[in-house]
């Protein structure tokens, strides 16, 4: 995806910016954001992994590839941390994005927006993906910011069936339905495709029509259904409703990196919470993952207490205790001697290496250890759940041995130890050693159909 030609404009259509150009070789776009978006248009074939002929390490007198992070598709500017943090003791190198004062615009996100280091502007929004995420899900009518309806996603989009009608796209043959809230008398909208009664009037409307159930606070959060605020000390577990913008990736994620055989019906998320740590255990991962950096989102699975059943009855709390480890590591973290050590002694399994905090890239693999979380619900479904975790990685130490000694984990200079697929592995493992190396996000419970 490279050629030794004039230099011009990107390829991708609406983008003016020149072609990315290094080592006297001009690219087709004017970077690899852009490159991956022309790969899943269709408007080019493949996109070639990082090289050393352009893709060199940042740090001056070093003539290295980047490190490539093959798991998000994210090229970096340096060969390893190291050297990342030498150019920036020297001076030569500012991180970036730099963050403004507002959060981002996005319904669910409490991100920064974007600061331009140039013109010192604030974003409406904290990168690019939410900003695309945002104008995709904005009301199509000319004039109206409202966001728009899920279900109509496919084709153009109306946040409600006012909007929708002022387009003049209503047909005759819907204007007998009403909105299902209560009081409400206005039409419903219907979806542009099938033509499907969505039984509301708006996107605002169906959410109202979800309220908290028992046990649950309400939330003046954007598609948050309700909250879990239950241990000491306190954690909160977030419902998020199908159209909260951190849904979609994290359904992609569990689904398509499952890997394993799947039960003989498949595997169906049912729903996700966001998981909010007490503050001091966030700002010890902060504070940690600022030093060590290299963050990775990985899958962990758990226990939780036969009390504990919310997951099968959202009418009831999480049990909040101790002694359950769902609710532990929602309260406290990830700990060795406490949560996750008591789930390896209940499973019986060999830590192969060290007395570490383990998760995996694949689901499935999560699934083996998720077991002892299962539940049947009143309809006989199978349920269970698993953490999706940030995992400071730092510096990983790569191995296909099927085991380490205790003492050499992690190998000296090295924060993780990452266990890859080979003879004694079927599928990856990654461990961390501190227990701040870790933080739960989300939890998400799904069915084995």
């Amino acid at each position: 995806m490279a050629a030794r030609t004039a230099p011009g404009s990107c390829d991708i259509p609406e983008c003016t910016r020149p072609r990315h150009q290094r080592a006297g070789i001009v690219h087709n776009f004017c970077g690899r954001t852009h490159a991956m978006e022309a790969v899943s248009r269709g408007l080019a074939a493949k996109l070639d992994r990082p090289h050393g002929r352009c893709h060199v390490c940042q740090l001056r007198g070093c003539s290295k590839p980047v490190y490539f992070d093959s798991d998000t598709g994210r090229v970096y500017d340096f060969c390893c941390r190291r050297h990342a943090n030498k150019a920036m003791d020297r001076g030569d190198w500012i991180p970036s994005p730099h963050k403004g004062t507002s959060v981002c615009k996005l319904p669910g996100c409490k991100e920064l927006v974007y600061r331009d280091s140039t013109t010192k502007t604030d974003s409406e929004y904290c990168g690019k993906s939410h900003y695309l995420t945002g104008q995709a899900r904005l009301c199509a009518r000319r004039g109206c910011t409202s966001t728009a309806w899920l279900a109509n996603t496919d084709s153009r989009q109306y946040c409600s069936a006012y909007c929708f009608s002022k387009e003049r796209l209503v047909l005759n043959k819907h204007a007998g339905s009403v909105c299902k809230l209560r009081y409400c008398s206005v039409g419903t909208l219907h979806h542009l495709q099938t033509g499907e009664d969505l039984g509301y009037c708006s996107e605002g409307h169906r959410l109202l029509s979800k309220p908290p159930s028992k046990g649950q606070l309400r939330s003046s959060e954007p598609y948050v259904h309700g909250v879990y605020s239950v241990g000491t000390p306190r954690f909160n577990l977030c419902a998020l409703d199908e159209a909260h913008p951190e849904c979609p990736s994290l359904r992609s994620q569990f689904s398509t990196k499952w890997v394993k055989p799947q039960p003989a019906e498949g595997i169906s998320v049912v729903r996700i919470f966001r998981v909010e740590v007490p503050a001091e255990v966030r700002d010890k991962h902060d504070k940690y993952a600022r030093t060590v950096r290299n963050i990775r989102r990985r899958f962990h699975g758990t226990s939780c207490s036969d009390g504990c059943n919310f997951i099968v009855d959202p009418q009831r709390s999480p049990c909040g205790l101790r002694s359950c480890s769902l609710c532990n590591i929602s309260m406290r973290g990830f700990k060795l001697d406490e949560n996750v050590g008591r789930t390896a002694l209940a499973r019986n399994f060999n830590l192969r290496y060290g007395k570490g905090v383990y998760f995996s890239s694949v689901s499935g693999k999560a699934n083996d250890y998720a077991d002892l979380t299962a539940k049947t619900a009143k309809d006989g479904t199978k349920l269970r759940c698993m953490f999706v975790a940030n995992v400071a990685a730092g510096k990983a130490y790569s191995t296909k041995e099927k085991a380490l000694d205790d003492g050499k984990c992690p190998p000296p200079g090295y924060e993780s130890v990452v266990g890859e697929v080979g003879q004694g592995l079927n599928y990856d493992e990654l461990v961390v050693y501190k227990e701040e190396a870790a933080l739960p996000t989300h939890l998400i419970v799904y069915a084995l159909h």
